[in-house]
């Protein structure tokens, strides 16, 4: 370490085989336990070495960001982030993927107008590139100090060790991140109806307990409406179960286009489907239901190349507004308000189809 030339070493490839981050590396914190971790490895580090400050520096939104950093002195500097783009040394070992000393940046060509040096008077540096479990870049684990520095092999070696600690804990963070969603993918699919991307009937009836206990605190009305494809049984006959699936996509497409951002769409099972509609009095439903029968009735789905005409018919039943139901009633009173918009959806078909018909 005689000289004045700054060492850059190409590092290994840290890849973790069939793992992939992409996009959601920005997304994932690392939670304060683990920063916690990092704190105490800096603070080792700093005083081994007798430098300043040791610090664990993030590249995250384009920019570098000292995410832990070493006790003496080093912790006012977490959460202060460079953009990149100008040069630094940490910024050299992210983009080369190198590990880097730098001994002397004021007799050092290379970097004596690095802005580290130029603006902080950072004269002295090393550090190592930190990966993800994918082997794209974290950040750095890296050292700084005003004087020239040395940095004996067994302290690199040290550095080394303690940089693949870090790793380990975003190996743990990253499996951690991956169960969570993995938990919320299954919750989401546990509440999908598979072939229209809808709510399956559990998690509707589910939303309906929920938004039946809304409108009864804010003594609002509620209204639910049921919706049934018109001779669904003659469209699978016809054109076969596979045009029959097609339908069904169509017409949760179409439903789904007009409307509003609260009403909530489900599968009950087959070709019936529903809508709760909270805050809805009868007459604004009646309209809603009004348009989509119009909108399935006027337009045609097509399936390869055949236009397979599709009408619904609707059944609904408002109630609650100023009613004094007791909310523990809840699962009862869904099940009237299923019941009775069911039978206003048998009087539309009695009546000839494609209508609305209200329990009223």
């Amino acid at each position: 370490m005689g000289d004045n030339s700054s060492n850059l070493v190409n590092c290994p490839d840290t890849k973790m085989s069939g793992i992939q981050l992409s996009d959601q590396r920005d997304q994932i914190l690392v939670p304060s336990y683990i920063l916690k971790r990092w704190q105490r490895i800096t603070t080792l580090i700093a005083k081994s070495l007798n430098v300043p400050a040791c610090f664990v520096v993030r590249e995250i939104d384009n920019h570098l960001k000292v995410v832990s950093g070493s006790e003496n002195g080093a912790q006012e500097e977490i959460g202060y982030a460079d953009p990149l783009g100008q040069g630094s040394y940490c910024e050299t070992v992210i983009s080369e993927n190198v590990s880097l000393l730098v001994p002397d940046a004021e007799q050092d060509p290379k970097w004596c107008n690095n802005p580290d040096y130029l603006n902080d008077g950072l004269r002295g540096y090393y550090g190592l590139p930190v990966h993800w479990p994918d082997g794209s870049a974290f950040g750095t684990f890296c050292v700084f100090s005003d004087e020239r520095l040395e940095v004996a092999a067994d302290h690199q070696e040290l550095m080394e060790l303690l940089r693949d600690s870090l790793q380990d804990n975003l190996k743990q963070i990253f499996l951690q991140q991956t169960l969570e969603n993995q938990n919320e993918f299954l919750k989401i699919l546990s509440q999908t109806d598979g072939l229209t991307g809808i709510q399956n009937r559990g998690a509707f009836i589910e939303a309906g307990f929920i938004e039946l206990k809304r409108c009864l605190r804010m003594k609002a009305p509620y209204t639910l409406m049921m919706l049934d494809v018109d001779h669904f049984k003659f469209i699978n006959d016809r054109y076969g179960h596979a045009a029959g699936d097609v339908v069904l996509q169509w017409l949760c497409r179409k439903v789904q286009e007009n409307l509003r951002d609260t009403d909530i769409f489900g599968r009950l099972g087959g070709e019936e489907f529903g809508i709760h509609l909270s805050n809805t009095d009868e007459d604004e439903a009646f309209l809603v239901a009004s348009k989509i029968v119009d909108v399935i009735g006027s337009t045609r789905c097509n399936w390869e190349n055949i236009d397979i005409p599709v009408t619904i018919s609707v059944g609904l039943h408002q109630g609650l507004g100023n009613d004094e139901t007791g909310i523990a009633d809840v699962e009862n009173l869904l099940g009237d308000f299923m019941n009775l918009a069911d039978q206003a959806l048998y009087r539309a078909k009695e009546k000839g189809r494609g209508r609305v018909e209200s329990s009223s």
